[in-house]
């Protein structure tokens, strides 16, 4: 007979509340140690990587063209992004994240395989990554993820390829969100673990948001609207009339007719920004509907969330509008919220340099799977967030302009068509190619990039020219030779509306 048979009932009372107590002194001590926000303890990247790691959902949230410093959570005083902040209450910002290059497509290539431009050479619409470059849906299907991809833009696409190894890859040419079509694909998704990549073009001129989300902020007219999208679409036009008609750039030079235009973007700088801002408003709406999505499905506690942009944008600051002109901060310094299982962390703020090269390598850290990446340029992110010198990294960080598109002759000679950035600690330079000039900026003194310092600190701006030289010829080195791509009618048409064709 089993042994308890002979206890009697009261035996049997006082062992129960017995173990009841040690179980709840166990539970109690496990939650202390391993709770969201312990410390050094139990450092994040050892906790991270275990076998439960592997079937976490996992989501992307990319905010096409959105500037770091329009965010509640980042300083901005309007009120353009309540459900982000709250986000990034409970996550992991990090404060100095730097797009590798200032415009969608050769961004978004280089975030899904951690090469720059200079390597994967998708800087062009008729261009498309080379199946020599894995790209990070690839790599978490072979992980057993379901994947899938829905987005506004073309060049999150098939047209450039960065959608390959997407189980599920959708173009939703109305910008109205991503909520009915996450839902789907999670119900699909049935028990296997999933990545989505949600890619909403809300912020990207010309800027036709809703006037519901205009009223919030401000009143602007109807005439004030059209008045700012024609402008917009002339400014485009002039800027790529001789890449479009197969001209040598520059042979039509029509900088005076530019000037024109961007003075009167200078002049209505008021309505550029409210509608910005309202449209920043009305992404901010759409994230946060996925956001309650994946907490009614249960899955929010065990997900990553990251919310991003691919690049910033420009409102006449270094005489540049709108982005693709230059790699100064307004169009590379861009917000990364990482919002991870449980909670973890939340409330961080990581004032290391990184990049979107790094979220690649952070993912595949994390599920364990760091192997994969070793042909990334990234750096996992998971070293930042615990242990000594947490929120501090080692490094520089580099990004990428190679214009084959416009001509604005002011613009092209003083920086000419390649453009290379590298940071390191406080510190910022730009090498222009052509002019063979470098610029150098002390970016905390000087966030605006304002003074010029490459004349006052000269050994160090030949120190980081040498470094960031060495760094494009070691890129060049690395090429893969990129695939051409066709454009079909209809995709040439909604490229015109989104100002990349004309």
């Amino acid at each position: 007979m089993p042994p308890f048979r002979d206890y009697n009932s009261a035996t049997f009372l006082r062992f129960a509340v017995f173990l009841l107590l040690a179980m709840g002194l166990a539970t109690g001590l496990a939650w202390w140690l391993f709770r969201p926000g312990a410390g050094p303890a139990t450092p994040f990247r050892e906790t991270a990587r275990t076998p439960s790691s592997a079937g976490v959902p996992i989501v992307i949230y990319l905010i096409d063209t959105l500037r770091y410093d329009r965010l509640g959570t980042n300083g901005y005083s309007r009120r353009t992004s309540p459900n982000i902040d709250a986000l990034a209450a409970t996550s992991v910002v990090f404060d100095r994240a730097y797009a590798p290059a200032p415009w969608t497509l050769p961004s978004v290539a280089s975030l899904v395989t951690s090469t720059f431009q200079c390597e994967h050479g998708v800087m062009r619409g008729d261009r498309k990554l080379s199946p020599r470059i894995p790209t990070l849906a690839e790599h978490l299907r072979s992980l057993g993820y379901r994947t899938g991809a829905f987005y506004n833009n073309d060049f999150a696409g098939p047209l450039s390829a960065v959608d390959r190894g997407y189980d599920v890859s959708v173009l939703r040419p109305d910008v109205n969100g991503f909520e009915a079509d996450a839902a789907e694909f999670i119900r699909a998704a049935g028990d296997q673990p999933f990545f989505l990549y949600l890619h909403g073009m809300e912020v990207h001129e010309p800027h036709l948001v809703p006037s519901s989300y205009t009223r919030q902020l401000a009143h602007v007219s109807i005439d004030d609207k059209v008045r700012q999208s024609d402008d917009w679409i002339l400014y485009r036009s002039l800027r790529e009339v001789d890449s479009v008609a197969g001209n040598t750039r520059g042979a039509s030079d029509n900088s005076r007719e530019q000037a024109a235009v961007m003075a009167r973007f200078a002049a209505s700088r008021g309505v550029i920004t409210d509608l910005y801002d309202a449209s920043v408003l009305w992404a901010d709406d759409n994230v946060g509907k996925v956001i309650r999505l994946l907490k009614a499905q249960g899955l929010w506690e065990r997900s990553i969330f990251i919310v991003m942009a691919d690049h910033g944008e420009e409102f006449g600051e270094h005489g540049a509008w709108w982005h693709g002109e230059t790699v100064y901060e307004p169009a590379m310094h861009v917000p990364l919220i990482m919002h991870l299982p449980g909670g973890e962390l939340g409330g961080r703020r990581v004032a290391g340099l990184v990049s979107l090269t790094d979220v690649m390598p952070t993912l595949l850290d994390f599920l364990g799977s760091a192997e994969l990446c070793g042909g990334c340029r990234g750096t996992s992110l998971l070293p930042l967030l615990s242990g000594p010198g947490a929120g501090e990294l080692d490094r520089t960080v580099f990004g990428l302009r190679h214009n084959q598109l416009g001509f604005y002759k002011p613009l092209k000679q003083r920086s000419g068509d390649l453009n290379v950035l590298v940071h390191r600690d406080r510190w910022k330079a730009i090498w222009n190619a052509e002019p063979q000039t470098l610029e150098l900026y002390d970016l905390q003194a000087d966030p605006g990039e304002a003074e010029d310092l490459s004349q006052a600190q000269p050994e160090l701006a030949a120190e980081l020219r040498d470094e960031v030289v060495s760094w494009l010829d070691d890129c060049r080195a690395s090429a893969v030779e990129p695939e051409t791509t066709t454009l079909d009618d209809r995709t040439r048409e909604r490229l015109k509306g989104l100002g990349y064709l004309h």
